[in-house]
């Protein structure tokens, strides 16, 4: 039975090289290379490895032949059996960019192979774990026992096994259990054996090599991962045990992908060009996302692309824009642009009742109260005791005044109430000097210059696909920021309402858009709001964008938005200012190596890419001149000629 790909691998954007040998008759699945795009094709990859080996005549279980005449092709897969003591950063990642030589010159100048580390989260707390620790034990001292030299290999053992169980009992490390696989194919066999004695070369350090004689098949398929868990192999020849610190500083950068091979679109790998994609609705975790930046690195196009990918795979996006810049993309993809910037005198009622979506779901009347203290306290710029007190006796006195008992929905379902003519009024009335020392305090939004801040009660429409809700820039110079900040979060409880709705009725899936994170957050009452609705989006179907150019908005011991980045799935890093590095590094929240990578990537709007416990991976988004054009921020739209 012959297997032809080769017009399928001419598709794939793989370098030149790779697409004239191996890749030419076998195009690799999902990692690391190329993402499968259906079961069909995945399918025929995993038979096309499970017969790679029917034609060869020779039978012989070092290498596999795929391809025939003058298009054959011979691979070999290496496991590592034994690992140097100490396995430090950059010990693979040599093996895998070719390594040096004193002089500078690649060590290995004519191999081609990948690199493949497979990890595998293992339990420690287990009885089994706890007799291997006994059992090396008595060995040891059975042999010292009987005056011999213990088995040094019992001795490593015993020592990285107690080491680890106190890592994983006493910190938040998680252990994995990996296994190293080195693919090298070439086009003869006296090559193939050359590219083997010199990866076994390179890899002297104390490190031994398993041939898989026996078992080159499950080799292949492992070591270039077609979506086949090589259980029987994992369990003939156990892997290295490590924790998660450690695991980071091993792999990154080396062959591999972060890639699920389905689902979103984040970018292409910058080590092999292979398109990133990540499946968001896989599992039952959140998958909010975090993404960091200084202006002009990207950091906007890329919101913009993750939300075109997000409305093909069938999410509805809704974005907060603070600088007006959404508004062409808006339109072209028949979006719904909301203005709600303050000069327009729209606003959304914060004593709107909502009807219950569920029996489960908060009771409206303690929404709407919350709302309420949120919105004053923001206008009030405080969240003391003295001030909310009376705002709470004022909410009190017009759910007395319109017999609205929250037990009772008969009593409150089609009641209209507004803060202005209800709740500002029952204030008023109420003549303790806290309540008067409030109404001074927020006094020129009801009846001084700022009045016009609601002026018209008007509902947000949010039943299209894509929505830009349109607010002031609370740090613009003529711009009030409370106002700014209550518009915000007034917009974001109905963005929450409706998604609730949308969950209950199944409809869809929801992201939600926060860039310019720094200009918000700043506030308390804002604080605490969004990092308990960016937490709590998950029950409902939804995920979180955000985005700051600030990493000490993330990161550090004030960071008010802590919560929000320890809490999201994925994470962008593009290029930052020294002193963000700086706070990056204090943080130990990334790698050297991948700081190094952020420093390095100035004007190449390339980004770190860190997905959950998987590795990092640097990337760049591959966008068409015509998306380019459409997700700019800046530019003129006619092009002036110039004058010399």
């Amino acid at each position: 039975m012959s297997w032809d790909f080769t017009k399928l691998a001419q598709r794939i954007p793989l370098p030149k090289e790779l697409q004239e040998h191996l890749f030419r008759f076998l195009p690799i699945p999902v990692n690391p290379y190329v993402p499968v795009k259906n079961g069909f094709e995945a399918q025929m990859l995993r038979d096309a490895a499970g017969l790679a080996n029917e034609a060869d005549e020779s039978a012989s279980t070092i290498y596999l032949r795929l391809g025939s005449g003058k298009e054959k092709v011979y691979t070999s897969t290496l496991l590592i059996k034994r690992y140097p003591k100490h396995v430090r950063f950059g010990h693979f990642r040599n093996l895998a960019f070719g390594g040096m030589n004193p002089d500078g010159s690649l060590a290995i100048h004519s191999v081609r192979y990948t690199v493949e580390i497979h990890p595998i989260v293992k339990s420690m707390a287990s009885k089994a774990n706890e007799h291997k620790l006994n059992r090396l034990r008595h060995e040891i001292e059975e042999a010292i026992g009987n005056h011999q030299i213990p088995d040094s290999d019992l001795v490593k053992a015993h020592e990285s096994l107690e080491a680890i169980i106190k890592e994983v009992e006493y910190t938040d490390n998680l252990p994995f259990e990996i296994w190293v696989y080195i693919t090298t194919w070439a086009t003869s066999v006296e090559k193939l054996k050359r590219n083997i004695k010199e990866i076994t070369d390179h890899l002297t350090d104390k490190t031994k090599i398993n041939p898989l004689y026996f078992e080159q098949i499950q080799g292949f398929q492992a070591g270039l991962t077609l979506g086949m868990a090589p259980n029987e192999l994992h369990k003939e020849y156990p892997g290295r045990f490590v924790t998660s610190d450690p695991l980071t500083y091993l792999t990154p950068f080396v062959n591999g992908s972060v890639s699920d091979g389905t689902g979103i679109y984040f970018g292409n790998s910058i080590r092999n060009n292979s398109y990133i994609f990540l499946n968001l609705l896989k599992g039952q975790d959140g998958k909010n996302i975090a993404i960091l930046g200084t202006t002009g690195s990207g950091k906007s196009a890329a919101q913009k692309a993750l939300g075109q990918s997000l409305m093909e795979y069938g999410f509805r996006v809704i974005y907060f824009d603070f600088n007006g810049e959404f508004y062409s993309w808006c339109m072209e993809n028949g979006g719904a642009y909301l203005d709600q910037r303050t000069q327009t005198g729209k606003y959304i009622e914060p004593m709107m009742i909502y009807p219950q979506v569920s029996e489960l779901d908060t009771n409206p009347i303690d929404a709407m109260i919350a709302r309420v203290m949120r919105t004053v306290s923001i206008l009030a710029d405080t969240l003391e005791e003295y001030y909310m007190v009376p705002c709470d006796q004022a909410i009190a006195k017009v759910l007395a005044d319109h017999e609205i008992d929250r037990e009772k929905p008969e009593t409150w379902v089609g009641k209209s109430l507004r803060l202005t003519t209800d709740w500002y009024p029952a204030l008023c009335e109420i003549h303790t000097p806290s309540a008067q020392d409030l109404r001074t305090r927020i006094q020129r939004y009801f009846e001084g210059g700022q009045s016009h801040l609601f002026g018209k009660s008007e509902p947000l429409n949010l039943d299209s696909q894509m929505i830009v809700i349109r607010l002031s820039n609370p740090e613009e110079a003529d711009e009030d920021p409370r106002a700014s900040l209550v518009k915000m979060t007034l917009a974001l409880d109905t963005v929450s309402e409706k998604i609730k709705r949308d969950k209950l009725l199944g409809e869809w899936y929801t992201a939600v858009f926060l860039d310019e994170l720094q200009r918000s957050i700043r506030n308390p009452a804002i604080e605490k709001f969004l990092n308990t609705w960016a937490t709590s989006i998950r029950h409902q179907n939804g995920l979180v964008v955000t985005g700051t150019n600030q990493a000490s908005v993330y990161l550090g011991e004030n960071a008010p938005a802590q919560s929000i980045w320890s809490n999201s799935y994925i994470k962008l890093i593009f290029y930052i200012e020294d002193k963000e590095i700086e706070m990056l590094k204090k943080s130990k929240a990334v790698p050297d190596p991948v700081i190094e990578a952020i420093q390095k990537s100035y004007g190449q709007h390339t980004f770190m890419l860190k997905v959950a416990d998987r590795n990092w991976e640097q990337a760049r988004f591959a966008l068409s001149p015509l998306e380019l054009k459409l997700y700019a921020t800046r530019g003129l739209k006619k092009d002036k000629t110039t004058a010399v």
